[in-house]
């Protein structure tokens, strides 16, 4: 019975597929992932630079170009953001627990200066971990909305292809960053 239930449902997914196919509209164009499609075919290198190289009268490529490279960047940013944290968090995990043992210990130890000099090594390393965990933290906190933001901007480039209505055509400047006066001191900021 299970089983028949699987056959079932892995047969209507790709009737499902097969139906969405019917209805791409002719000349219309897709991303998937960092590629394009036309009419539901994937297009060659070629012809993606081609077709981007004149859309009402711009060429797109440079700006398709940096958008996929960027994409690119943040999204290994966040992976790396999230490593990161989950290191730290597993560091402060693990020091907290041979805290709390060497604490619990403590009070039965015959070498109470030993075992305080092993609890600040403990909490060092709590303190280590959670900076790691900081760290992780503003790299995914940093890396997800970037690549967000390279993916709208992927997205604007086609929905202008396909004559979609945008407030502005998306001719977009590097994003920058500068160092500058904030309401709290001196920071860094990063202008699109």
């Amino acid at each position: 019975m299970l089983m028949k239930k699987m056959v079932l449902s892995i047969l209507l997914v790709l009737l499902a597929f097969q139906a969405n196919a019917q209805y791409v509209r002719e000349g219309y164009l897709e991303r998937s992932r960092s590629h394009l499609e036309l009419d539901g075919r994937r297009l060659s290198k070629a012809e993606q630079e081609l077709l981007l190289s004149d859309i009402c009268g711009y060429d797109y490529n440079r700006d398709w170009d940096v958008a996929k490279s960027l994409k690119m960047l943040f999204k290994a940013e966040t992976i790396l953001g999230g490593v990161v944290t989950l290191g730290g968090l597993t560091g402060c995990f693990a020091y907290s627990v041979l805290y709390t043992t060497d604490a619990i210990a403590g009070g039965f130890a015959r070498d109470p200066e030993g075992t305080k000099k092993t609890i600040a090594e403990k909490r060092q390393g709590i303190r280590e971990s959670a900076l790691v965990t900081i760290v992780g933290m503003a790299m995914l906190g940093s890396g997800i909305p970037l690549m967000v933001n390279q993916n709208r901007k992927m997205n604007n480039i086609v929905q202008y292809y396909n004559g979609e209505e945008l407030p502005n055509p998306p001719r977009y400047p590097s994003a920058q960053l500068t160092l500058g006066p904030t309401p709290s001191g001196i920071g860094l900021a990063i202008h699109f």
